[in-house]
């Protein structure tokens, strides 16, 4: 789901607004960006449009507060399960986000919704699932 078509209009809001940037193997950051975001991204891991290096606030997890987590996957469950690429880059982010009670909110087409996601030990869920055709208040913590 193209994140152009709706960011801008928050970026212009009172809300911090972060983009994830993998800024090495297994290592991904979340970068503040304002209403010229666009303009400053560049590809990055598997060709994902990301902030280039160098711009934006990196995102600090203690003593934030209100956060919500927009995450992208290849499916998800009615159980929250989120099926990804494999890296666990989102599934360390979210586990950092226990302690924040931060909302995790998967994006896809209603299509990516299946009967369920296989999971590992170190998979995090979702507590919303939203797609074109609506939300889903599913899962939440580990699996």
């Amino acid at each position: 789901i193209p994140k152009r078509d709706w960011s801008s209009d928050v970026c212009s809001s009172d809300l911090a607004v972060y983009l994830p940037r993998v800024d090495g193997p297994g290592v991904m950051s979340f970068v503040r960006v304002s209403d010229d975001w666009a303009s400053h991204l560049v590809p990055g891991h598997r060709g994902v449009l990301q902030p280039r290096d160098g711009y934006g606030e990196a995102f600090q997890a203690v003593g934030s507060s209100g956060v919500v987590v927009i995450t992208p996957g290849i499916a998800f469950d009615r159980s929250g399960r989120r099926l990804g690429r494999g890296g666990g880059y989102y599934d360390r982010f979210l586990s950092s986000c226990n302690d924040m009670n931060a909302i995790r909110i998967g994006v896809c087409w209603s299509i990516q919704v299946v009967p369920e996601v296989p999971v590992d030990h170190h998979d995090m869920k979702v507590d919303w699932v939203c797609h074109e055709r609506g939300a889903l208040r599913v899962g939440g913590e580990s699996t």
